[in-house]
């Protein structure tokens, strides 16, 4: 009777939780009268009182009652917080009607109704974990959850971009659009069929955020970080496919690691939307646009919430601003685990601990330092000497256009000028670096800057005949340069099809403004030279299926799809074939 009753409870708890989300969403996504708001309300009253009795039903049912809460201590505090707005939510129409209008205290009431529904979902959430990962994530490889849970978010912003609170009054987008914004989104990578200044509301445009903001960290990222405040910590499989999803090879850190991205990432766009929001003049309409481009400055994404992008009046000609969001994209370009290494160095060097710095930088951050660094001054000398549309300009404003050009390539995609104008050379420096991109662990898409450096030094190794690649005195394995040379390659090839076919299916584009497009989309860059809203559907199908391959990696999607199971230890006799 008792395990009965346990199964019911945990049952009505995901049913609050289903019915907590679809009224989430109705206040969001549709606009509501004064009976409805009311309605909505009381709605949302009752499901925090039956989420509240549903946890404790549940501690009651439960065989071990003392640990429950200490195991589920995000549970306890998510009862107490649905409590908390139950018995307060009456009371603040008394206590701002002084203050505020009945209809800004409406407002509030349903801001507060909403927050109730939040916590409802994550401690539908906190529940649902363990049955997750029994039946669900631990058939599925690290790839191939990665992939799934990118799709299920696509398909989820598609959902939610088409609510009518998302569009302008009197527009609609299409599916395939929503779609591919949706993608792009969630891919961080600000390609756009629509313009986002015009075609949705602040609604339409939160939505984005969000989007982005969670496909720049990665749902399981956030997903295991829940787990790890609720008390349930980590697995060895789960800490096995974080450290694949996260490019760390040190699984006993991970938990730490999760820690330290959300707490990094919050606290960094939160410091860039302030420093924006004085770059431009403290305007109390620009906050959200502050940060709406501090989230997108930092996970690479791309989106702007102005028409012209960053080439709009208010930031064209503001260094400032430009350097707030070039030292945004290179922190959220460098990967985490490069940011918690410099972040302990640089601890241990105030603490002046010379027996434990003596360690030093990782082999890991060493490489994606120097490598980042030459890319960035080479890329912004290329550009310099390439840019012909800047030819008319003074020596600083070219200098300044020729960095963010050189840093905005490297898969963040904001542009401060007009790409059309760029001459054929500087087009093929942009690129080159959006084909390289940024480093593993972080927001940045493309082949990555370590496969690029590896490659590299290995053609390096070839021409001085040494046996083996070395690298800061250490020994870097074979599977690095088979992994590395298959990337390149696979890269290569894949955007070339890619190109071949948009060529094939529009032979009116022109072929350097499709070139660009295609390696834009794979580098999850976003810069575009003024095509993207004019493809066909069978060429929007094909730049969103290179977004997506280009945000999940070329060679996790690869082996994720087409890796064989089966492992025979037999080995061939070797041959010989003539190279070259």
């Amino acid at each position: 009777m008792r395990r009965f009753a346990q199964k019911l409870a945990d049952l009505l708890l995901f049913v609050v939780g289903v019915c907590g989300l679809a009224l989430l969403v109705w206040e969001i996504g549709w606009p509501l009268s004064p009976d409805q708001n009311e309605w909505l309300v009381q709605a949302m009253r009752g499901l925090l009182a039956a989420f509240a009795c549903c946890v404790l039903g549940q501690w009651a049912l439960g065989p071990y009652r003392k640990q429950y809460f200490l195991k589920h201590r995000a549970s306890l505090v998510m009862v107490l917080l649905a409590l908390a707005a139950l018995f307060l939510e009456p009371y603040l129409p008394g206590w701002f009607e002084e203050d505020f209008p009945p209809q800004l205290i409406s407002r509030i009431v349903l801001v507060f109704a909403s927050f109730s529904q939040i916590f409802i979902l994550a401690g539908v959430l906190l529940h649902a974990l363990p049955m997750l990962e029994r039946r669900v994530f631990v058939r599925m490889s690290p790839g191939m959850l990665l992939i799934v849970t990118f799709l299920l978010l696509i398909l989820v912003g598609m959902c939610l971009l088409q609510l009518p609170n998302a569009t302008q009054p009197g527009r609609e987008l299409s599916w395939l659009d929503a779609l591919f914004t949706s993608t792009s989104a969630v891919c961080v990578t600000g390609l756009i069929v629509v313009d986002t200044a015009t075609e949705f509301t602040r609604t339409g445009q939160a939505i984005l955020l969000v989007l982005f903001q969670v496909g720049g960290l990665g749902i399981m990222t956030l997903t295991y970080f829940l787990a790890v405040l609720a008390g349930e910590g980590l697995s060895v499989r789960n800490r096995v496919q974080l450290s694949e999803l996260m490019s760390e090879d040190r699984i006993s850190s991970l938990g730490s690691l999760l820690g330290i991205i959300l707490v990094t990432t919050f606290a960094v766009e939160a410091v860039g939307a302030g420093l924006l929001y004085l770059c431009w003049g403290q305007d109390s309409l620009l906050w959200f646009d502050a940060l709406f481009h501090s989230v997108s400055a930092f996970c690479n994404a791309g989106f702007s919430t102005f028409s012209s992008n960053l080439a709009d009046p208010l930031t064209a000609q503001s260094t400032s601003t430009h350097w707030v969001i070039i030292v945004l994209i290179i922190m959220g370009g460098l990967g985490f685990p490069v940011l918690r290494d410099l972040a302990l160095h640089g601890g241990r060097r105030v603490l002046r601990r010379p027996r434990v710095s003596a360690r030093g930088l990782t082999t890991h951050t060493r490489l994606v330092l120097v490598t980042t660094g030459l890319l960035l001054a080479g890329g912004s000398l290329a550009m310099y000497l390439t840019d012909q549309s800047m030819a008319g300009e003074g020596f600083w404003r070219r200098l300044d256009v020729a960095i963010f050009n050189s840093v905005t390539a490297r898969t963040a995609g904001f542009n401060i000028t007009d790409l059309g104008h760029l001459a054929p050379a500087a087009v093929l420096v942009m690129v080159f670096l959006m084909f390289i991109g940024g480093s593993p662990g972080g927001m940045a898409g493309g082949i990555k800057t370590t496969t690029f450096a590896v490659a590299w030094l290995n053609v390096s190794r070839l021409m001085r005949n040494r046996r083996d690649l070395e690298v800061f005195r250490r020994r870097l394995p074979q599977e690095l340069l088979d992994h590395a040379y298959a990337a390149l390659i696979l890269g290569l090839f894949w955007a070339f099809i890619v190109w071949f076919l948009i060529l094939w299916i529009e032979p009116q584009l022109d072929v350097m403004d499709t070139f660009f497009e295609v390696f834009s989309a794979f580098g999850t860059v976003g810069l575009s030279r003024g095509i993207t809203s004019s493809l066909s559907e069978p060429s929007k199908w094909l730049i969103i299926l290179t977004m997506f391959v280009g945000r999940i990696g070329i060679m996790t999607f690869t082996l994720a799809i087409f890796r064989s199971r089966s492992y025979t230890p037999m080995r061939l006799p070797p041959d010989r074939v003539i190279i070259g």
